[in-house]
């Protein structure tokens, strides 16, 4: 149901199928407000942190697949999530 309003126009009557089968749900959209945009919230700054981080995981896991495939050499991800300070594994001692 809610796909559908928000693919109705504002003052316009639509409807959705509900729960059940012989259920359905008629609507009038009434109203229409976009929130304001404060970029400097800390909701915002939260979710522009993860997206920065999914972005740089991403890439890196194109590029790591990238030298898996065609470079063909293989990555020990243990000793790189170690490398990365993302375990809890002490890294093997170098001699």
């Amino acid at each position: 149901m809610v796909e559908a309003i928000f693919h109705t126009a504002k003052d316009a009557y639509a409807s959705a199928a509900g729960d059940k089968p012989t259920q359905w749900i008629v609507f009038r959209v009434t109203d229409i407000k976009t929130p304001d945009l404060d970029a400097n919230a800390p909701a915002m700054k939260q979710i522009e942190q993860g997206q920065s981080r999914q972005v740089g995981d991403d890439i890196f896991g194109q590029y790591m697949a990238w030298l898996e495939q065609d470079l063909g050499t293989s990555v020990n991800t243990t000793v790189l999530q170690q490398a990365l300070g993302n375990s809890s594994t002490p890294p093997p001692d170098i001699n």
